[in-house]
């Protein structure tokens, strides 16, 4: 995802400051990278985007209230596409809407 969302949006939003709310149960995620290692490098080294300010928090999803709303409508979207399962995300359409923020502020 972060190939396929985050570094196109970080690209075309011009942005100089981000910061992200991550899951600390996340562990390695490509190439034995941890995911701040490898979103670091992505975003750095392979996208020469090197202007940008990137902080990455950790939250623990079994607390974060936030991070299992994104969990279950993620999963939702996921087994609609990939498992033709489409019971939580009927629930879910029509409520989605496209905004261009990656985090919402309290």
């Amino acid at each position: 995802m972060v190939n396929l969302i985050l570094v196109p949006y970080i690209e075309e939003s011009k942005i100089s400051n981000l910061c992200l709310i991550a899951d600390s149960r996340i562990n390695k995620v490509s190439k034995g990278m941890r995911f701040g290692d490898y979103l670091k490098y992505k975003v750095f080294f392979e996208n020469n985007l090197y202007k940008i300010k990137l902080d990455i928090k950790y939250l623990d999803s079994l607390t974060s209230y936030g991070l299992q709303a994104v969990d279950f409508i993620t999963n939702s979207i996921f087994k609609s596409y990939e498992q033709a399962n489409d019971r939580y995300y009927k629930a879910l359409r029509g409520r989605i809407i496209r905004d261009n923020r990656l985090y919402f502020n309290s």
